[in-house]
């Protein structure tokens, strides 16, 4: 719960006191129809393969509602993310959502790199500094103002998720590209999840070990050290800026993680800016939404995964 500060979490254990499955809601504010509600983002839900099919993903599914709803009440959305071709979470997920929305979600990955990349867009990239919050939280706002889904996030709150260090380290930290007057006129945030859990890939099915051969979508040695990106934004005019980024943050975290990932709506105007992950076996998921009523699909979707 460190990677996603207001979580809250819920584990099933077996009669021998070990783990069989668990799962995480981030609690937060998110705009829904113009206006801004509570919002429980499910995520990390896992259930151990000994105790699958079960309805166990179902239970856990339903007892993180339950907390949510006891701390914000009935007004609060809920928001999971699942991956494509996932079957079992997908039932599991329809038992409480009221939609499941397909085609809405991408996700890009990079792998990182060992060569300093070259900015397109001319301007200099540098780490953000404590008085470029005010700026990177207004850049972040009204880059997403009109997305469903949209959290906010003011200076003091950037800088507080910056400055922590629960493990004693920082597991965030922020780029920004910035204009002849120093100013940032893009950002980018990265947390650094694979210095605190890692995906672990040693038994692919043989089909995809031949491709991963190939393709290289999770490491040759089968674990993968994600670094997540969130809230990326550019001004108008500064799209380059926003690639510019990207690449900069695959060189410069190389130390800390071995793939950039993010998830976008392939509406976002970060979809025509950022390179598709081709190398990826899948492309994208679907969301399942628990809300009062559909949410806009005219709109583009803000993804806080």
């Amino acid at each position: 719960m460190a990677l996603h500060p207001g979580s809250l979490g819920v584990v099933a254990e077996n009669p021998a006191g070990t783990l069989a499955g668990k799962g995480f809601i981030q609690l937060t504010m998110g705009r829904f129809h113009g206006t801004v509600r509570p919002l429980g983002r499910i995520f990390g839900l896992v259930v151990h393969p000994d105790h699958r099919r079960r309805g166990l993903a179902t239970t856990l599914y339903h007892k993180l509602i339950d907390q949510a709803r006891k701390i914000h009440g009935p007004e609060i959305l809920f928001l999971a993310a699942i991956q494509e071709g996932n079957e079992a979470s997908l039932r599991a997920a329809k038992t409480w959502a009221t939609q499941i929305v397909k085609g809405r979600t991408r996700y890009l990955f990079a792998r990182t790199v060992i060569r300093s990349p070259r900015p397109r867009s001319g301007l200099r990239i540098r780490p953000a500094e404590p008085r470029d919050w005010p700026a990177f939280a207004e850049g972040t706002t009204l880059f997403r103002r009109n997305a469903e889904f949209a959290t906010q996030a003011t200076a003091d709150d950037l800088r507080m998720l910056h400055e922590r260090e629960p493990f004693g380290f920082p597991l965030q930290t922020a780029l920004v590209a910035v204009n002849a007057a120093d100013r940032p006129v893009a950002g980018l945030s990265v947390v650094f999840e694979g210095l605190v859990e890692t995906g672990l890939y040693p038994d692919l099915p043989f089909s995809l070990r031949m491709l991963n051969r190939v393709l290289r979508f999770t490491p040759s040695n089968g674990v993968l050290k994600p670094l997540s990106v969130r809230d990326l934004w550019h001004d108008s005019g500064y799209e380059d800026a926003a690639l510019d980024l990207w690449k900069a943050a695959a060189w410069q975290f190389r130390d800390k993680g071995n793939r950039l990932m993010a998830a976008v709506d392939p509406r976002s105007p970060l979809a025509a800016v950022l390179p598709k992950s081709s190398f990826l076996p899948f492309e994208g998921g679907l969301l399942a939404l628990a809300a009062d009523k559909p949410v806009d699909l005219t709109k583009t979707l803000y993804h806080p995964f």
